[in-house]
Protein backbone atom coordinates (compact mmCIF):
# COMPACT_ATOMS: atom_id res chain seq x y z
CA UNK A 1 0.00 0.00 0.00
CA UNK A 2 1.16 3.40 -0.81
CA UNK A 3 1.80 6.16 1.49
CA UNK A 4 -1.66 8.58 1.36
CA UNK A 5 -1.13 12.13 -0.13
CA UNK A 6 -3.54 13.66 1.83
CA UNK A 7 -3.82 13.54 6.17
CA UNK A 8 -6.86 14.62 8.20
CA UNK A 9 -7.26 16.86 11.17
CA UNK A 10 -10.61 17.68 13.12
CA UNK A 11 -11.68 20.91 13.35
CA UNK A 12 -13.35 22.29 16.56
CA UNK A 13 -14.61 25.90 17.44
CA UNK A 14 -11.46 26.17 20.23
CA UNK A 15 -9.70 29.61 19.36
CA UNK A 16 -6.50 27.39 18.20
CA UNK A 17 -8.61 26.32 15.05
CA UNK A 18 -9.71 29.61 13.30
CA UNK A 19 -7.62 29.18 10.56
CA UNK A 20 -9.62 25.68 9.84
CA UNK A 21 -12.77 27.35 10.72
CA UNK A 22 -12.50 29.85 8.02
CA UNK A 23 -11.18 26.88 5.30
CA UNK A 24 -14.20 25.08 6.51
CA UNK A 25 -16.20 28.39 5.36
CA UNK A 26 -14.21 29.07 2.49
CA UNK A 27 -14.58 25.59 0.76
CA UNK A 28 -18.35 25.61 1.47
CA UNK A 29 -19.15 29.20 0.15
CA UNK A 30 -16.82 28.25 -2.68
CA UNK A 31 -19.32 25.80 -3.56
CA UNK A 32 -22.82 26.99 -2.09
CA UNK A 33 -24.79 27.41 -5.02
CA UNK A 34 -24.84 23.71 -5.47
CA UNK A 35 -24.30 22.64 -2.21
CA UNK A 36 -27.30 24.33 -0.62
CA UNK A 37 -30.86 24.04 -1.93
CA UNK A 38 -32.84 27.06 -2.11
CA UNK A 39 -35.05 25.66 0.60
CA UNK A 40 -32.00 25.19 3.03
CA UNK A 41 -32.66 28.82 4.26
CA UNK A 42 -28.78 29.53 3.61
CA UNK A 43 -28.88 32.71 2.27
CA UNK A 44 -26.45 35.26 3.61
CA UNK A 45 -22.58 34.81 4.92
CA UNK A 46 -23.83 34.66 8.46
CA UNK A 47 -26.90 32.09 7.98
CA UNK A 48 -24.02 29.90 6.30
CA UNK A 49 -21.57 30.87 9.57
CA UNK A 50 -24.10 29.61 12.10
CA UNK A 51 -24.64 26.46 10.04
CA UNK A 52 -21.04 25.83 9.72
CA UNK A 53 -20.85 26.69 13.73
CA UNK A 54 -23.45 23.94 14.68
CA UNK A 55 -21.95 21.30 12.10
CA UNK A 56 -18.39 21.88 13.60
CA UNK A 57 -19.72 21.13 17.35
CA UNK A 58 -21.82 18.64 16.89
CA UNK A 59 -20.76 16.26 14.28
CA UNK A 60 -17.06 15.37 13.25
CA UNK A 61 -15.57 17.77 10.86
CA UNK A 62 -12.05 16.88 9.32
CA UNK A 63 -9.69 18.86 6.43
CA UNK A 64 -7.72 17.08 3.90
CA UNK A 65 -4.67 18.20 3.82
CA UNK A 66 -2.67 17.72 0.96
CA UNK A 67 1.12 16.87 2.08
CA UNK A 68 3.04 18.34 -0.37
CA UNK A 69 1.77 21.12 -1.13
CA UNK A 70 0.47 21.99 2.71
CA UNK A 71 -2.84 23.03 1.71
CA UNK A 72 -6.21 22.39 2.88
CA UNK A 73 -7.92 20.29 -0.72
CA UNK A 74 -11.12 18.97 0.96
CA UNK A 75 -13.28 18.82 4.39
CA UNK A 76 -15.07 15.57 5.20
CA UNK A 77 -17.97 15.89 7.70
CA UNK A 78 -19.37 13.18 9.76
CA UNK A 79 -23.02 12.94 11.26
CA UNK A 80 -25.65 10.75 12.62
CA UNK A 81 -23.11 7.95 13.64
CA UNK A 82 -24.29 4.96 14.73
CA UNK A 83 -22.81 2.27 17.14
CA UNK A 84 -23.37 -1.02 18.24
CA UNK A 85 -21.29 -3.81 19.30
CA UNK A 86 -17.72 -1.73 18.83
CA UNK A 87 -19.07 -1.22 15.16
CA UNK A 88 -20.00 1.58 13.86
CA UNK A 89 -23.09 0.54 11.63
CA UNK A 90 -23.66 3.81 9.77
CA UNK A 91 -22.43 6.82 8.92
CA UNK A 92 -23.92 9.88 7.00
CA UNK A 93 -20.40 11.62 4.96
CA UNK A 94 -20.74 14.90 3.61
CA UNK A 95 -17.45 15.38 1.22
CA UNK A 96 -16.58 18.96 0.06
CA UNK A 97 -13.67 18.80 -2.45
CA UNK A 98 -11.74 22.67 -3.65
CA UNK A 99 -12.28 23.12 -6.89
CA UNK A 100 -8.47 23.33 -7.92
CA UNK A 101 -9.13 19.46 -6.23
CA UNK A 102 -11.63 18.59 -8.22
CA UNK A 103 -10.88 15.33 -11.00
CA UNK A 104 -8.36 12.35 -10.71
CA UNK A 105 -7.32 14.31 -7.01
CA UNK A 106 -10.90 13.61 -5.48
CA UNK A 107 -10.48 10.41 -5.76
CA UNK A 108 -7.49 9.84 -4.15
CA UNK A 109 -8.43 12.21 -1.27
CA UNK A 110 -11.60 9.94 -0.81
CA UNK A 111 -9.53 6.95 -0.76
CA UNK A 112 -6.72 8.66 1.86
CA UNK A 113 -10.36 9.02 3.95
CA UNK A 114 -10.77 5.82 3.68
CA UNK A 115 -7.57 4.97 5.13
CA UNK A 116 -7.79 7.38 7.99
CA UNK A 117 -11.06 6.53 9.19
CA UNK A 118 -9.64 2.23 9.01
CA UNK A 119 -6.55 4.09 10.99
CA UNK A 120 -9.25 6.34 13.71
CA UNK A 121 -12.14 4.71 13.62
CA UNK A 122 -13.99 2.06 14.99
CA UNK A 123 -14.71 -0.23 11.90
CA UNK A 124 -17.40 1.07 9.60
CA UNK A 125 -20.28 -0.67 7.92
CA UNK A 126 -21.80 1.36 5.99
CA UNK A 127 -21.17 5.54 5.16
CA UNK A 128 -24.50 7.30 3.28
CA UNK A 129 -24.30 10.34 1.26
CA UNK A 130 -27.24 11.77 -0.10
CA UNK A 131 -26.70 13.51 -3.07
CA UNK A 132 -29.34 16.06 -5.13
CA UNK A 133 -30.02 14.29 -8.63
CA UNK A 134 -28.41 17.60 -10.62
CA UNK A 135 -24.77 16.79 -8.91
CA UNK A 136 -23.52 14.90 -11.64
CA UNK A 137 -19.57 15.01 -11.04
CA UNK A 138 -20.44 14.15 -7.77
CA UNK A 139 -22.89 11.42 -8.78
CA UNK A 140 -19.75 9.90 -10.55
CA UNK A 141 -17.23 10.38 -7.77
CA UNK A 142 -19.34 8.50 -5.66
CA UNK A 143 -19.73 5.71 -8.45
CA UNK A 144 -15.86 6.00 -9.08
CA UNK A 145 -14.99 5.38 -5.20
CA UNK A 146 -17.67 2.51 -4.34
CA UNK A 147 -20.81 3.83 -3.91
CA UNK A 148 -24.03 2.36 -4.46
CA UNK A 149 -27.33 3.87 -5.35
CA UNK A 150 -29.89 3.16 -2.98
CA UNK A 151 -32.98 5.06 -3.25
CA UNK A 152 -34.67 7.83 -4.18
CA UNK A 153 -36.41 11.14 -2.27
CA UNK A 154 -38.99 12.63 -5.16
CA UNK A 155 -38.77 15.97 -5.37
CA UNK A 156 -37.23 16.93 -2.49
CA UNK A 157 -34.88 19.47 -3.07
CA UNK A 158 -35.08 22.79 -5.19
CA UNK A 159 -31.82 24.32 -6.98
CA UNK A 160 -31.38 26.72 -9.70
CA UNK A 161 -31.60 24.99 -13.03
CA UNK A 162 -28.98 25.72 -16.15
CA UNK A 163 -31.59 28.48 -17.19
CA UNK A 164 -31.47 29.62 -13.35
CA UNK A 165 -35.00 29.05 -12.74
CA UNK A 166 -35.66 27.36 -9.43
CA UNK A 167 -36.05 23.37 -10.16
CA UNK A 168 -37.46 20.10 -7.92
CA UNK A 169 -34.85 17.54 -7.83
CA UNK A 170 -34.64 13.99 -6.43
CA UNK A 171 -32.51 13.26 -3.84
CA UNK A 172 -30.03 10.63 -3.99
CA UNK A 173 -29.33 8.12 -1.59
CA UNK A 174 -25.90 6.27 -1.83
CA UNK A 175 -23.90 4.05 0.53
CA UNK A 176 -20.84 2.69 0.61
CA UNK A 177 -21.13 -1.14 2.39
CA UNK A 178 -18.02 -2.56 3.76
Amino acid sequence: MEPRKYDFVRVSLEPEDYEKVKEVYRLHKEQARILFSLDSGIDSDEKLMELLKEVIADDIVLLAIDLETGRYSAMVGMENIKVFNDEILSMQCHIVVSKRYWGPESRKIIYDYYSWLEDNMKPVRRLEAFVPSNAYGIIKLLKDVGFKIEGTLKNRLVYFNKDNVPTMYNELVYSKIN
